[in-house]
């Protein structure tokens, strides 16, 4: 295809010699929610992830009409030349996401704050340092999940649900599950405190 007359006409003034490096990105789609922060014209607008500043300009006929500038979208891209090509479907989520989001996002910033504090108090070794930092990037991922945004829900966490959820989603032994679930206990205990 890439040698083509058809290549030719899709992509005008792509060079076939750097054709074989553009197909090979194709290998590696971006995949993930993004907020579209601008239209053009054309079937073309631009998405950003949401934590991240690079632009992608996006060329798709068949969900042009249906983005707005602000929106936040889930989808599959791929990096053609300077365009990406939607993968079958956009999923277009409400405004109020947006929102929802940054509160996800500001109090999972206050939560790391917490955990740092919690490790604070700890005099342990550095292997154990990394058994409880384990811990927690599992349950923050956890929180997240739920969408818990206040200590006092994240209080509340039945230990033996989340163990199981960690067990189904990341797969961890038995062993390394006793493990979370005593540092849990222990981070728990730390925030009922406070």
């Amino acid at each position: 295809y890439v040698e083509s007359e058809d290549f030719k006409k899709d992509f005008p003034g792509t060079d076939v010699k750097e054709a074989d490096a553009t197909v090979r990105k194709l290998k590696k789609p971006l995949w993930d929610y993004f907020i579209v922060c601008g239209k053009g014209e054309k079937d073309e607008y631009e998405v950003k992830f949401l934590e991240e500043e690079t632009v992608y300009r996006v060329h798709d006929a068949s969900t042009f009409p249906n983005v707005e500038e602000g929106n936040v979208i889930f989808t599959k891209l791929y990096p053609f030349g300077n365009l990406c090509y939607v993968s079958q479907f956009i999923q277009i989520y409400p405004d109020e996401l947006l929102e929802e989001y940054e509160k996800l996002k500001a109090f999972k910033g206050h939560l790391d704050e917490l955990f740092r504090e919690f490790m604070e108090t700890k005099k342990v070794k550095r292997k154990t340092v990394q058994k409880y930092e384990e811990m927690y990037f599992m349950f923050s991922e956890y929180v997240t999940k739920k969408g818990y945004t206040t200590v006092k829900r994240v209080k509340k966490v039945n230990v033996d649900t989340w163990a199981k959820w960690i067990r189904r989603q990341w797969g961890v032994s038995r062993y390394k599950e006793d493990e979370c679930r005593s540092a849990l206990k222990q981070f728990l205990k730390f925030l009922k405190e406070k």
